[in-house]
Formats: structure tokens, sequence, C-alpha cells
């Protein structure tokens, strides 16, 4: 999950991370998403298969979604990586949104 004993504890122990099994009835409505969306998932993620990730971007109604796969990075994306990685991440999510925000850009 994270590259390091220490980022994984910080992950287990994130009061914020589910850690239950999945529901399924929560996985069939997310196909049903039809707000804007962004998928980050590792690309080798040993923990969760990038071809769920890679249903639902297809399957989800949504017209505008995206997906990032990171290739080499670990499953805690934001949080086991490291500090270079996560800023990747985040800056990726950050001009996802900005793109949305600016009122000049019409998304289709």
């Amino acid at each position: 999950m994270a590259k390091d004993a220490i980022k994984y504890e910080e992950v287990r122990n994130n009061p914020y991370c589910y850690k239950e099994r999945p529901r399924l009835k929560i996985g069939y409505e997310l196909f049903m998403v039809t707000l804007p969306f962004i998928i980050v998932h590792d690309g080798d993620d040993a923990v969760t298969d990038p071809s769920v990730s890679e249903a639902l971007y297809t399957l989800a109604e949504s017209k505008d979604k995206a997906m990032q796969l990171y290739p080499r990075m670990c499953h805690a994306l934001t949080s086991g990586e490291p500090t270079e990685n996560i800023d990747i991440v985040f800056s990726d999510i950050i001009r996802w949104l900005d793109e949305r925000a600016s009122p000049a850009v019409a998304v289709s």
C-alpha cells in the first residue's frame, strides 16, 4: 500500500480511510454518476485492480470525466507516496478542478 513503513501506518490509521468491504449497491450507483468526476489510480495497484477504475470511467453516465493512471506509484496516491509524487497527483487534481471552475471554459 505505502512504500515505507511509516507512511503505511499513517494510511492504516487514517480515520477517513474506508477499511470495510465495498458494498455492491455503492458500486452500482457509481455507474449512474452524472456529475463531473476525476479518477486517480495507481497503474500498478496491487490492492485495487486499475481495470475497476477503467470500468467506472467507461460505464459512468457523466459526460465530463477524466482518468489519470500513475504507473509505479502505490495504492495510497495522496499519502503513501514520497512528497514529490503526492504533489504530482494533487497538481493534476487541482488543474482538473481549476479547468472546471473557470467561467470562461465550457466543458462538454
